[in-house]
């Protein structure tokens, strides 16, 4: 019930603009097709919206489902919301070019449309890169930086599109409400981009050991500098960590933890060598500062005492 009310909220969250941009007077239909665009770009934007808010590690919306099935969500609804948006230019290209504008040069084509074919570059930028970064040989955290960019300056694009062609967002209510989403998304921008990092910088942690352990796997110790550390999580949950920089940095990995709760305040991360940033971690050395964001995950059998076995 509790991952049916998280659902249920999705759905009104997304439909939401279209009963606020139906309230009131409706500007004159222009014909089906491009009515139909209309509606398929609103629905693709709602949707961009709500992508912000499944990537910001909201316990209590990852806990019903696991933080892995919310990035894959995320995954799947990024291209469901890049196609609708994509098939708002397509029909317009298609059937009512004359809504296009005579030129695609960004110098003298209205600002407004411009905004808007910017937006579609950049969402489609920041979801085939993310689909193909190992393919396309992008450094994680090169890549992380560039789709935090992408997706940020792509919804701002859209934004300003909308607002600036203005067929259902003329009247002052339902332009306040567009501003009152760029708004919204902007707060939740800044929580996880600063006010959480700056949170997190509060409370170091301090690298005590790194132990070498079989096919190139190091366990790294850590203990909390300055305050008490985690209070409590569930064997099968994991911490991102950030070594040799800064939680605003945009580096953090995910590795569960492989200590017991009752070794707290230190907690041991297991990490494999599979990667740039799990290789370096056998050349960390005792003393060196870190940052956890943690515990996160629902793999625990204290949350199913009564399952038959996680591991068949």
């Amino acid at each position: 019930m509790h991952a049916a009310r998280w659902i249920a909220l999705y759905l009104v969250l997304v439909a939401a603009p279209f009963a606020a941009l139906l309230w009131g007077e409706l500007p004159p239909s222009r014909g089906f097709w491009f009515d139909l665009s209309v509606a398929l770009g609103f629905a693709g934007m709602a949707m961009m919206a709500m992508q912000f808010a499944l990537t910001a590690r909201f316990r209590r919306l990852s806990a019903p489902f696991g933080i892995d099935v919310i990035y894959l969500f995320h995954r799947y609804l990024a291209w469901i919301a890049l196609v609708l948006v994509a098939a708002h230019f397509a029909i317009l290209w298609l059937f009512e070019t004359e809504a296009l504008g005579p030129t695609i040069d960004p110098r003298v084509a209205p600002w407004e449309l411009t905004a808007g074919r910017a937006a579609l570059l950049l969402f489609a930028l920041a979801v085939v890169t993310s689909e193909w970064r190992q393919l396309l040989r992008l450094e994680y955290g090169l890549w992380r930086y560039a789709h935090v960019a992408l997706a940020t300056l792509g919804f701002a694009a859209a934004v300003a599109h909308i607002i600036g062609v203005g067929h259902f967002t003329a009247a002052p209510g339902k332009r306040a409400l567009w501003l009152s989403v760029t708004l919204a998304w902007a707060l939740l921008v800044i929580w996880v981009r600063v006010v959480r990092p700056w949170r997190q910088r509060r409370q170091p942690w301090r690298v005590v050991e790194v132990r070498p352990e079989r096919n190139d796997t190091v366990t790294l110790a850590l203990e909390p500098e300055g305050h008490e550390g985690l209070r409590r999580f569930m064997p099968g949950q994991f911490a991102w960590l950030t070594l040799r920089g800064s939680p605003f940095g945009l580096r953090e990995h995910p590795y569960t933890i492989a200590s017991a709760p009752e070794a707290l305040p230190r907690v041991e991360l297991g990490i494999k060598a599979l990667g740039d940033f799990s290789a370096e971690v056998a050349r960390i050395r005792p003393g060196e500062r870190a940052w956890l964001d943690a515990p996160y995950g629902v793999f625990s059998i204290d949350r199913h005492r009564e399952a038959p076995g996680f591991v068949g």
